[in-house]
């Protein structure tokens, strides 16, 4: 790509295809095999004509991938660095901090990919599997368009950012049919995104700093394999509190598991079986 020797080309294609694809897949596995445990509620749903329990586990599985993906996601950007010291040990010239920064983008994709995969899921469930197939195609047809150019002016970055804009298309078009054939309102989606998003700014922050802290006092955070690991679960643990409390506190807990499901009520149980 444009004023880019070969070498660093190559490099860098090989961080996203080889070495960041496969970090953000993680986060993806669980929320996607919960999603996909409702859609098959909402097969039946649509097979027996009940359109109330068809919008509720509609919502359901939505809402579900936005938590675990998304919160997750967020997490691993905060985290890139020691994630990447983690499962590709210490890089010459510092790659790993490279991979890290692809990362920190790639994770979005990781996003929307679960998005796409559940929403033609579920259109195929609503008995639209040839506009599912068909939509299918739009992705890779967008990325194509825009891959050339993108890459050609921002490099890994652009063919990120081209799939990005591929499952993004993808992801609307499927979603305005969900919403059409189930009589779902956008908001009730739009909003879990958004407190997903509120419940991650205080997690995020609150492992910057720690960050920030261990790179400048403990700087075999980048260097160390083993200690990584041990920071991963200290960070992963610091930033979950906030993550938690600040979902409980704008009802998000309760939209995604129920009512009944509060930080509250999980302190109590854990007091009482002790």
């Amino acid at each position: 790509w444009s004023g880019v020797p070969a070498k660093t080309a190559e490099l860098q294609f090989q961080i996203i295809n080889e070495w960041s694809s496969k970090l953000v897949s993680i986060p993806l596995t669980f929320s996607m095999a919960l999603s996909f445990a409702i859609i098959s509620f909402i097969t039946a749903a649509y097979e027996s004509g009940n359109r109330k329990e068809m919008k509720k586990y509609t919502v359901k599985s939505f809402r579900m991938t936005s938590f675990f993906t998304l919160g997750s996601v967020l997490a691993m950007v905060a985290l890139a660095v020691p994630l990447v010291t983690f499962f590709y040990g210490t890089w010459q010239n510092n790659y790993h901090i490279e991979i890290a920064n692809a990362l920190k983008l790639d994770g979005f994709r990781g996003v929307l990919f679960a998005f796409e995969v559940v929403t033609i899921a579920i259109m195929q469930g609503l008995g639209r599997k040839n506009k599912a197939v068909y939509y299918s195609y739009m992705g890779p047809l967008v990325k194509l368009i825009l891959n050339i150019p993108l890459v050609y002016f921002l490099g890994i970055y652009g063919d990120i950012l081209a799939t990005i804009i591929g499952l993004l298309v993808v992801v609307v078009l499927c979603t305005r049919n969900i919403v059409s054939i189930t009589g779902v309102k956008v908001r009730f989606i739009t909003k879990t995104i958004i407190k997903t998003f509120i419940a991650g700014i205080p997690m995020v922050l609150s492992i910057v700093l720690l960050n920030y802290v261990f790179s400048t006092f403990a700087t075999s955070l980048y260097q160390n394999r083993g200690f990584s690991i041990l920071y991963l679960g200290i960070a992963g643990i610091i930033g979950l509190i906030p993550f938690l409390f600040i979902s409980d506190r704008i009802g998000l807990l309760r939209e995604v598991f129920g009512p009944e499901v509060t930080m509250k009520n999980f302190i109590q149980r854990i007091i009482i079986r002790r």
